[in-house]
């Protein structure tokens, strides 16, 4: 710990600090001021907490016709989120927060994608076709979903975005040409039944490539905590994956769409910071 400035002055003036220290044995301070006693705190226990949200009819809760994955991944690892959220729909307004950064950046690379990857003819274009439709579609994009980018002092920023999305968006569309596959759908609704509980899905792109089908989630550059995180969480939902696809194997899950069902790849689009040497693309 660092001395005070001043400890040396008052060493040399008093000779010893005891002759100003105010403790329990040397009422020093006491000649001078009225002290507050020093009492012993008895112990007490707390007590069980209070709910600061009592339900008069909890028997009114029944169970939701229909869930989601996210929404059951709340209610196997957070029942009461589950129950406020989705149930109840007890949520804050939209106006009381401010969309994260990251957030945004993510909505609107899913946008950029979504309407990037529905062009016909994208497996025969060249890295500097893709460059050329980001910054015509940023001009329009930007103006209706990502006015925050175009703000004054927001210039930097807005380049690093998409510096990125353009590194990104590239490497998917390298990938796939390179690997012959062909764009099915984006944002595809899927369902399913687990349970008895409709479960509803999206699938952010789909793939195909003769026999195979491939199912792409799209993630804004999520850390290494984080995917750590969604690996072990996500267990139990991909254990519901299994039963709604009555046929569960390594690497693939079945999806229900258009009454029937299908067996499927599955994998992730991680979008990351932009460096020559690191790939743009990571499955699971």
């Amino acid at each position: 710990m660092m001395r005070h400035p001043l400890l040396g002055d008052l060493e040399a003036c008093f000779g010893s600090l005891e002759h100003i220290t105010a403790t329990d044995e040397n009422q020093l301070l006491g000649r001078y001021l009225d002290l507050p006693e020093k009492v012993l705190i008895p112990f007490r226990r707390l007590g069980k907490p209070a709910p600061f949200l009592r339900l008069n009819h909890p028997e009114k809760l029944t169970g939701r016709a229909e869930e989601t994955f996210t929404s059951l991944e709340s209610l196997l690892y957070y029942p009461y989120q589950w129950l406020f959220r989705y149930h109840i729909r007890l949520r804050k307004s939209s106006i009381l927060s401010i969309v994260k950064d990251s957030t945004l950046q993510g909505n609107l690379a899913h946008r950029f994608f979504q309407n990037l990857l529905l062009i016909p003819g994208l497996s025969n274009w060249s890295k500097a076709e893709v460059d050329q439709w980001i910054e015509r579609e940023a001009e329009r994009l930007l103006h209706r979903e990502g006015a925050v980018l175009l703000m004054y002092g927001k210039e930097a920023e807005r380049k690093r975005f998409l510096k990125r999305l353009k590194f990104a968006a590239w490497s998917l569309v390298n990938l796939l040409q390179n690997n012959q596959w062909r764009v099915e759908a984006t944002e595809l609704g899927l369902e399913g039944s687990f349970g008895g509980v409709q479960l509803n899905a999206r699938a952010d792109l789909v793939l195909s490539r003769e026999a195979e089908q491939t199912v792409l989630d799209l993630k804004w550059r999520w850390s290494a905590a984080r995917i750590d995180d969604q690996k072990r969480r996500r267990f139990a939902v991909s254990l519901v994956r299994a039963f709604v696809a009555t046929e569960y194997r390594k690497g693939t899950y079945g999806l229900f769409h258009h009454g029937k069902w299908s067996t499927h790849r599955k994998g992730s689009f991680c979008v990351y910071r932009y460096h020559p040497n690191q790939p743009g693309c990571q499955s699971n």
